[in-house]
């Protein structure tokens, strides 16, 4: 196994990334935690893997979300420390809501910025939550009384990108017994808001054609190339970063667009 999947909340968006990537990646193993006391989590997770993640020299990538605290794990076992290690944001403990803000715990917040620190690659699941991070380590690192760590920022933002949650959508029959009609009334309820978005057609290919395909092409003002395929593996944009790296390689904007 060349890539290791470590989840340390195993619930919720969490457990859909780490199964969706485990499914799609036919070289991976995971190792997890039950989603439950993510405080806990956060603090001791790391300790827990480095003495149950059996030491392998298949090992070639780590990817782990932001609830684990890398830094620790790293030092607690240099062999993984020495991957190429992405850390996922799904949320960020610099800017998490809170009823007050002496509520928040300066170490869960303190413990992503480390991570981020010794990880190679980091990934938000969206612009705000990447920029709501960055921009405010400044001010969180204020916090600390004296001796205070310079230009973390500048340091991290060069690993950061933006990689959309993916989301698996149920399929769409283009059948009539499925109600095709009120799929492609939201699509084109979406075009009349102006919003841009685009439309994967997928599946088997047959002689007759539904008169569906007309509608796609005034809510998306382009004609696909290829409307069908007679195989289909989700991809989204996580496992071909993923695969990326085990090519040596990284993925370009056009290989983005799914």
């Amino acid at each position: 196994m060349s890539i290791l999947i470590i989840e340390a909340f195993y619930g919720g968006s969490h457990k859909q990334l780490a199964d969706l990537l485990q499914e799609e990646l036919e070289d991976c193993v995971l190792y997890s935690l039950p989603a439950k006391k993510w405080h806990w989590r956060a603090r001791t997770s790391a300790l827990y893997f480095s003495q149950n993640i059996p030491i392998s020299e298949q090992y070639r990538i780590l990817f782990a979300s932001s609830v684990l605290n890398l830094t620790e794990l790293t030092a607690l076992r240099p062999d993984l420390g020495k991957l190429k290690k992405i850390l996922y944001f799904h949320e960020n403990q610099l800017v998490y809501p809170v009823k007050k803000c002496q509520e928040r715990d300066f170490q869960y917040g303190y413990n992503q910025i480390l991570s981020c620190l010794v990880a190679d690659v980091v990934v938000f699941n969206s612009v705000f939550n990447m920029e709501s991070f960055l921009t405010s380590i400044g001010k969180f690192m204020k916090l600390i009384p004296d001796h205070r760590p310079k230009d973390l920022e500048s340091i991290i933002r060069p690993k950061c990108q933006v990689i959309y949650f993916p989301i698996r959508f149920p399929d769409v029959s283009r059948e009539h017994d499925k109600d095709p009609e009120s799929f492609f009334k939201v699509l084109m309820h979406l075009k009349d808001l102006g919003l841009n978005f685009h439309v994967s057609v997928l599946g088997e290919t047959f002689t007759d054609v539904p008169g569906w395909k007309l509608c796609i092409v005034v809510a998306t003002h382009f004609v696909p190339k290829i409307w069908f395929i007679l195989r289909y593996f989700q991809l989204n944009i996580c496992i071909l970063h993923l695969n990326s790296f085990q090519k040596g390689s990284r993925i370009s904007a056009r290989d983005q667009i799914l």
